[in-house]
């Protein structure tokens, strides 16, 4: 009787539970800790290189380094910033348009903490890359939807890339994007608009 008594074996399951959860909480937290939180110059520098690309209306991403940072209070603060609008500031022709954007938000950051602050920025060669490898499928995309008169689905892929496509496209009153499907196996989907005149029709 007491082999198949029901209660024990809830406790039992109840016991494992707790453990796991428990175990889960380790972990995250040990994963907190390992992930370093952004100082007040960190934070800082990255609201005022957000509020720049705003302004600019540049397509940019950043994200600030906290691995191997020597001393958090020392206001030195490294940046990674890609995008497709990166050969806007990379350019041969433009190459002093990102000093200028690192001098300016340094300037900023300083003067309104009241210290003297430090940036880098650095790009990531790799995403901005890939980025314009999305703005390429993008238009191809929309002209094969044109040239064929019928929808073309992308590739599957995460939500960053997927709202690239659509700000790419957005500008063409000849063409439509729309994601479709469910987790990993959302993608855009290109349409196709039909002409005023064969709209009437």
């Amino acid at each position: 009787m007491t082999k198949n008594n029901p209660w024990r074996a809830r406790r039992k399951r109840r016991g494992v539970g707790r453990e796991a959860a428990r175990r889960a909480l380790v972990r995250k937290s040990a994963t907190r800790e390992t992930t370093p939180a952004l100082t007040r110059v960190e934070r800082e520098v990255l609201t005022l290189l957000r509020q720049m690309r705003q302004l600019l209306r540049l397509d940019l991403s950043f994200r600030v380094l906290t691995e191997g940072r020597r001393d958090p209070n020392a206001g030195e603060v490294r940046v990674v910033v890609w995008g497709p609008d990166m050969e806007l500031l990379t350019a041969a022709e433009h190459t002093d348009r990102l000093e200028a954007l690192r001098l300016l938000v340094q300037l900023m950051a300083s003067h309104r903490l009241g210290r003297r602050v430090v940036l880098t920025l650095t790009e990531d060669v790799e995403q901005t890359r890939r980025a314009q490898e999305l703005r390429q499928m993008a238009e191809a995309a929309a002209q094969q939807a044109l040239t064929q008169g019928k929808p073309v689905p992308l590739p599957p892929m995460p939500a960053h890339e997927r709202r690239l496509i659509h700000v790419t496209l957005h500008h063409r009153p000849d063409v439509e994007t729309k994601s479709q499907g469910k987790g990993p196996a959302r993608h855009v989907v290109v349409y196709p608009r039909r002409a005023p005149e064969e709209a009437r029709a």
